[in-house]
């Protein structure tokens, strides 16, 4: 056993937990931002009076900062994934930046998807020709998927940028969205198209799969990873947690059947809902309105959450970042 496992085991932290000495050295950082990690800058001294973690800067520059190990021990020991952490972060995000956010998701998502449903909805009810519906269809169906990937690239930035204290505007949200929204249709495509073979083998499959790719966008747009790469990342980031994974996507059901449910109960007890809504050229205008601001809502919950369990992921597996360890000894 090499002396740093020793020490690490005197103090109870596992080298799951905590990178040996030798071992973390050897790590390099990987990330176009350049941030620096503490996790794979670790450096174990032992001086007379205590032991102490030391960090060392990465290229680039930067002070050297001495921690006390035995808190950064107790640290580590209680990082753990957790359910709650990852609603409340989530929730923070969006009471952070709520206009940056709940407007991207109603400017390129709720919105474009009702205006598209509502124009293929009117070429039915005037009886055009089959081939013009279905191209149009196809159409607009594309351009709603590409404007969801472009959604989902721009809360995880917004949300990375409130996780760090800071406040992304409405326009580098979307520039954000708009550099990796092409790369993210093809990993939306590549996912849907192993998980969906995977739930038609017995369903089990399925779920396996979507449980490991759990995080691969907020993954990609992050880390500025390839397609495949994102895949790798997000399988080692959810390796030891997918059942907490699956607990927290059932959460997310639950919350979505009720306010749903809500929703429902609203629309019927205000009386605006037809019931020829799908076969006449006037659609409600309540109906409408509590679309686009369920699907404004569902959006930005979803792709927050999915983001913050990224975040969780990644500070559970990789380590706080050196900001993040300033708080704490600050």
């Amino acid at each position: 056993m090499r002396g740093g496992e020793a020490l690490g085991r005197l103090l109870g932290i596992s080298p799951a937990q905590l990178y040996p000495p030798g071992r973390a050295e050897m790590r390099a950082l990987n990330l176009a931002d350049d941030r620096r990690r503490a996790t794979p800058n670790l450096r174990w001294t032992a001086p007379k009076s205590r032991v102490s973690l030391r960090t060392w800067p990465l290229p680039g520059g930067g002070p050297r900062r001495e921690f006390d190990m035995a808190s950064y021990a107790g640290a580590v020991q209680e990082r753990s994934v957790s359910i709650g952490r990852v609603l409340l972060r989530a929730f923070g995000a969006l009471g952070s930046n709520p206009v940056t956010m709940f407007g991207i998701a109603f400017l390129f998502g709720a919105l474009p998807q009702m205006l598209i449903s509502y124009g293929s909805q009117m070429l039915r009810v005037r009886q055009t020709r089959f081939e013009l519906i279905w191209s149009v269809s196809v159409g607009s169906g594309l351009l709603v998927f590409v404007l969801w990937m472009l959604v989902q690239g721009a809360l995880v930035r917004a949300t990375i940028a409130a996780s760090e204290g800071g406040k992304a505007s409405f326009a580098e949200s979307a520039a954000a969205g708009l550099s990796v929204a092409l790369p993210l249709v093809a990993l939306a495509i590549l996912s849907g198209i192993a998980t969906g073979i995977g739930f038609m083998l017995f369903v089990v499959p399925g779920v396996m799969l979507a449980l490991a790719w759990a995080v691969t966008t907020p993954a990609l747009v992050e880390e500025r990873l390839g397609v495949f790469e994102a895949f790798g990342r997000s399988r080692t980031l959810t390796r030891g947690a997918r059942w907490k994974i699956f607990g927290l996507l059932l959460v997310l059901v639950v919350l979505y059947l009720m306010v749903s449910s809500v929703f429902g109960v609203a629309l019927v007890a205000g009386g605006m809902r037809r019931a020829a809504a799908f076969t006449t050229p006037g659609l409600s205008v309540g109906w409408v309105v509590f679309n686009i601001l369920f699907g404004t809502l569902s959006t930005a919950v979803w792709s927050v959450v999915q983001t913050s369990l990224y975040l969780e992921l990644r500070d559970w597996k990789d380590g706080p970042t050196i900001e993040a360890l300033e708080d704490i000894f600050a």
